[in-house]
């Protein structure tokens, strides 16, 4: 299923960014374009912008954010939702 695969993506970026490696290879970008191709909702724009894994991290988990709204559109009406803004 691709949404474990955006998971695994999710936790591999927390692992390189522990060790301190924050180089995003080409071959991650060929990854996240293919998985944008599989999934219902596109990457934030903010994850075509990073240029380091502790931003790809962030936008990660965005876009794992925005796919949990299409699935479970009730989400959105949880209060604890706008904690951010």
């Amino acid at each position: 299923m691709q949404v474990r695969h955006l998971e695994r993506l999710v936790e591999e970026m927390e692992i390189r960014n522990m060790r301190r490696d924050r180089k995003v290879s080409e071959e991650l970008w060929e990854e996240l374009t293919e998985l944008e191709g599989c999934l219902p909702v596109p990457a934030p724009p903010s994850l075509w912008k990073a240029r380091t894994t502790v931003h790809l991290h962030d936008a990660l988990l965005d876009w794992e954010g925005e796919l949990l709204d299409h699935v479970s559109p009730q989400r959105r009406s949880y209060p604890d939702r706008n904690e951010r803004d």
